[in-house]
Parts: C-alpha cells; structure tokens; sequence
C-alpha cells in the first residue's frame, strides 16, 4: 500500500462543538462533558458525567457500549477521506 493509498477511505476527524452537552446525567443529575468524531461518516459521540464519573457512547444517536465504541475507531483508525 502506497502512501497515496493510505490517504484514501474514512478519516477520524474531530468534530467538536463544545465540551458540554447540556443534558443532565441518566444516573446523578450532573453536567455531561462530550467528545464528538466522525467514523466513517458518522458521528461518534461519547458523554462523561462530571459528577459521578458515569460514561455513555452513541454512534449515529443510536446507543452503543464501550466495546462497540473501541471496533469502530478500530476498524477506521488510520484511514483518511
């Protein structure tokens, strides 16, 4: 595989719009934080709660646990759009 070849295919890119998401925790009530990337076209958003340490992961507003959040950033991780 070529360099050029490399660079082809799904980018992980950050799309950040802000560290909160204004929601309030499932589990406490307390503030979430949020990381937001795109995976192969769709975006992975994954929450933590500031107050009880809490985390939760959505891929394409549909919600997903930790191990099927780690295969998709696996599976594209190092290919570029």
């Amino acid at each position: 595989m070529s360099a050029g070849d490399r660079n082809q295919g799904t980018a992980i890119e950050d799309d950040s719009s802000g560290p909160s998401s204004g929601e309030p925790c499932d589990r406490c009530g307390g503030e979430l934080s949020v990381i937001r990337i795109v995976v192969d076209g769709n975006t992975l958003l994954m929450e933590s709660c500031d107050g009880c340490d809490t985390r939760r992961w959505q891929l394409a507003g549909e919600r997903i646990d930790l191990q099927q959040a780690l295969d998709q950033v696996g599976e594209h991780a190092g290919r570029r759009r």
